[in-house]
């Protein structure tokens, strides 16, 4: 049925499930369903009466001549292209319009209408095509545009965004188009043999999927080279990538939903279906592993836990810390005993012995069949061979220089001694006591651009816990200088970031992620915490809660009735205090990420927070 272009050696041992994708469950509707759009495990679809359900055929709205839809992918809204409108409905009440959205033309004796539509992973974009060549990017606070991608050459039929908000592609006829998002200006652009029907990024934003009549090409987004191509007999469409990006699903021929290994390079499974496949795709914003598709009358779940998950990535991860502690030079070693143990080729020693311990330990709980004494390795195809019965070629990996991890090591001696330094005067000011303890750490990982050039990225992590009732925040409590603990973690953040070792990454432009996680307790909350508004009032803002995407609705008629509620508030009340605060942070473009965690015990203990400052490109 499909010839590979390229095909890489298969390794010793087999690690697939026969069929690992099965069929979990079926939700039934009244009407044929005529496309849908999905996030985690909430979904909606149109249908030929008009009405836009959810997958237990809960009526969203009625509308009619319904072209494309999109479910915001914290799942709280859907945006609709139809009869030349664009509207955003409640996902959750029926009926309820959030938004009608009109982008007038700059030109305004023209006429025009939206044509396709996407939502960014992270909820907070998105992107609309119109019929005059216009794309514009839209927040979804207001949804007003932030700007607008225009080379007035054709009109976009789909849209994607990268994950990691580096590209946006756009299909034009025959052309695929590929912007660089954070430059607003066209990265690159190719023609194919005939018109795509679908386009899908990896999740780590390295690949683009694209599938054609007969074909799925598989892009290198750091070349923009095809790495991988699949010829099929019959027509291919409705790409995806899983969690991991170690497979890939499509629909094949109308009736079939093909799985593909992406570093083995070939199908694994093939599923024919009962009748014609509208859609599919990999469940996004979960840690479930599910495809879900459709057939005229029928959403259906297809279990794919069984698919292995990609060991290259889980080995290399844990490699990377390991040597990230082994580099580090120890508090009784000398100067010259570290040069010693540490350089370019002890490094690299140290992470060949690494990679085969850790992968032999990894095939311990993989392999049924592994003798106590044999030694793995991974190859190319993610499969693992004994360590002895191949040579593996060198593998093509991102090393960060000895000088730059001693740098940020020796930066990270001085953040510890600036931490013990806050704590202490906080202990003689009898504010907090030994039972509150604070962790920082530096780390530097590195990268790629949207341009495809190797950088750095310098990472700065501080967390604390408290084992003493009446140091961290109060039950109920969410203002930041109300906990002793937290502000002391505040303290150190704006002496270390503002200080000599860290504020020279901060340079005026200079690109910051931050990510804020907020902690509750499983104490109840009995009734209604009030709350002011002092931050804000938030409507369906995104949030991250055990890595999975959901939204938060917090106001001063809502108040907070809920420890998710109470940890999210947490996390903004941190953000507003180092955005009025830390004076390094005043000059970047810093982009928060709210995350929160709810604890099953109660105390002081799971009342807590930790922030992340990741500089990305800081040592160019």
């Amino acid at each position: 049925m499909m010839a590979c272009a390229c095909v890489s050696p298969v390794g010793l041992f087999a690690q697939t499930t026969a069929n690992p994708v099965k069929f979990s469950k079926e939700y039934a509707a009244q009407d044929e369903i005529r496309m849908f759009s999905n996030s985690s495990f909430r979904l909606v679809y149109y249908v030929n009466t008009g009405e836009v359900n959810t997958y237990k055929d809960r009526n969203v709205t009625t509308l009619k001549d319904v072209q494309k839809i999109a479910l915001n992918p914290t799942g709280n809204s859907v945006a609709l292209l139809h009869g030349g409108h664009l509207k955003v409905y409640s996902f959750e009440e029926a009926n309820k319009k959030l938004f009608d959205v009109v982008h007038k033309p700059q030109n305004k004796k023209l006429k025009r209408r939206p044509v396709a539509l996407a939502f960014s992973s992270d909820a907070t974009k998105l992107l609309v095509s119109y019929s005059d060549g216009e794309i514009l990017v839209c927040n979804t606070k207001t949804y007003q545009p932030d700007f607008s991608l225009q080379n007035g050459l054709g009109i976009s039929s789909a849209l994607a965004m990268s994950a990691n908000g580096y590209f946006i592609a756009a299909i034009k006829d025959k052309q695929i188009e590929i912007w660089n998002f954070d430059k607003q200006e066209i990265r690159t652009k190719w023609e194919l043999e005939e018109e795509p029907t679908g386009i899908a990024f990896s999740n780590d934003g390295s690949q683009l999927a694209v599938t054609l009549p007969h074909k799925l090409l598989i892009y290198n987004t750091r070349t923009w080279e095809v790495a991988q191509t699949y010829s099929f007999v019959g027509n291919t469409s409705s790409p995806s990538f899983n969690r991991d990006d170690k497979h890939v699903s499509l629909i094949h021929n109308a009736n079939e939903i093909v799985v593909l290994n992406v570093p083995k390079r070939e199908i694994i499974q093939t599923i024919t279906e009962t009748g014609v496949i509208g859609a599919c795709s990999f469940l996004k914003n979960t840690s479930q592993s599910f495809i879900v598709s459709n057939r005229a009358h029928v959403i259906v779940y297809w279990n794919a836990e069984d698919l292995p998950p990609y060991y290259t990535k889980i080995v290399n991860a844990d490699v990377d810390k390991k040597i990230g502690e082994w580099v580090k030079k120890t508090s009784d070693e000398s100067a010259d005993a570290y040069k010693t143990r540490v350089n370019d080729a002890t490094r690299a020693s140290q992470v060949a012995t690494l990679k085969k311990e850790v992968t032999t330990a990894l095939a311990s709980t993989v392999l049924p069949d592994k003798k106590p004494n044999d030694s793995y390795l991974l190859d190319d195809s993610d499969e693992f061979v004994l360590a002895n019965a191949i040579e593996l070629p060198p593998p093509v990996e991102e090393v960060v220089p000895l000088d730059i991890l001693q740098i940020a090591h020796e930066a990270e001696a001085n953040l510890k001694a600036a931490r013990d330094a806050v704590m202490e005067e906080k202990k003689q000011a009898k504010l907090i006591t030994d039972k509150t303890e604070v962790a920082v750490n530096t780390e530097v990982l590195a990268d790629v651009d949207a341009e495809g050039n190797k950088i750095l990225n310098y990472q700065v992590k501080y967390n604390y816990i408290t084992f003493a009732n009446g140091e961290d925040y109060p039950p109920g409590g969410c203002d930041v200088l109300k906990s002793n603990a937290a502000m002391s973690l505040m303290t150190i953040v704006k002496q270390t970031l503002e200080g000599a070792d860290f504020a020279k990454y901060f340079e005026a432009g200079k690109r910051v992620k931050i990510a804020i996680i907020g902690s509750a307790d499983g104490s109840p909350i009995r009734g209604k915490i009030p709350y002011d508004g002092r931050y804000g009032i938030f409507e369906r803002e995104p949030y991250y809660q055990n890595g999975e995407l959901n939204s938060m609705t917090v106001t001063k008629a809502t108040g907070i009735t809920t420890n998710p509620q109470l940890a999210y508030i947490r996390t903004i009340s941190v953000k507003d205090w180092i955005s009025k605060n830390v004076t390094t942070l005043q000059k970047t473009r810093n982009d928060y990420q709210s995350h929160i965690e709810v604890a099953e015990e109660k105390g002081g203990a799971f009342r807590k927070v930790e922030v992340q400052f990741t500089i990305i490109d800081a040592f160019k």
